[in-house]
């Protein structure tokens, strides 16, 4: 579901108090709270019951304070100026509203406190976007003496045992080489927990790839492959002297 604000905003300096004056209004909005804004008013009491909207014009009021704005996932008061709640002495309410106004000593003071407000605003309509990671290729010789992993190539000789296995990927993979080999373990499609790993043992005279495909987007993860020759592979007869 998309979610987004409208809303108007102002910063305006004033050359008689030298104060900067800051205010948002939300004009409207889908899938997020159009009452974003967390406010605090006191009640002063005098001595009749009051309500918040009400207790506004009364003598010696005091004017709402903007607190913060709010997270959609923050489990702050839903209560709105609008609230019904009576108050017959002093007291300190705290409701949502779309609307407030703040002065500031300094510029650098209220563009501060919009920048805040706008980042909390972007966040409760999911502007920000966390960039998916992307799955990587991790192939070791198990039969080398480092055992290094590699995200590149591979250095094999024929009856190596290697290990294949994609990160960050799905789960849903098949080997893909132009070589031959023998599977010793698919973790892929044991009852064990997927971890997208594989280990076989490489029976190809020549090879050049080897890799993992996801089989749900049919896309390719490869290495290269350099193969060892086996020069001394065969029969022979010779005489030692």
């Amino acid at each position: 579901m998309s979610k987004n604000y409208s809303i108007d905003r102002s910063l305006t300096f004033n050359e008689e108090t030298g104060y900067w004056t800051l205010s948002i209004k939300v004009t409207d909005s889908t899938g997020v709270s159009s009452n974003p804004f967390l406010m605090e008013k006191a009640i002063l009491g005098t001595g009749i019951s009051t309500t918040l909207n009400s207790d506004i014009g009364l003598d010696g009021e005091q004017q709402p304070h903007y607190l913060r704005t709010l997270l959609e996932s923050e489990s702050a008061t839903q209560r709105l100026i609008s609230d019904t709640t009576t108050y017959d002495k002093y007291t300190l309410v705290q409701y949502r509203t779309n609307y407030f106004s703040k002065k500031f000593y300094t510029y650098e003071q209220a563009t501060a406190a919009l920048n805040a407000v706008l980042s909390v605003l972007k966040s409760n309509a999911r502007v920000y976007t966390t960039e998916r990671i992307k799955p990587r290729l991790v192939g070791t010789n198990l039969s080398s003496k480092e055992k290094k992993p590699s995200l590149e190539a591979l250095y094999i000789t024929k009856g190596d045992t290697v290990s294949l296995q994609l990160i960050n990927g799905s789960t849903d993979t098949s080997i893909i080489t132009d070589g031959t080999f023998i599977t010793v373990s698919n973790e892929s499609t044991s009852n064990r927990r997927k971890s997208n790993s594989y280990v076989v043992t490489i029976t190809s005279d020549h090879m050049t790839f080897i890799g993992l495909r996801d089989d749900n987007t049919q896309t390719d993860y490869r290495l290269q492959v350099s193969m060892n020759t086996t020069s001394l592979e065969g029969e022979a007869s010779e005489t030692i002297k």
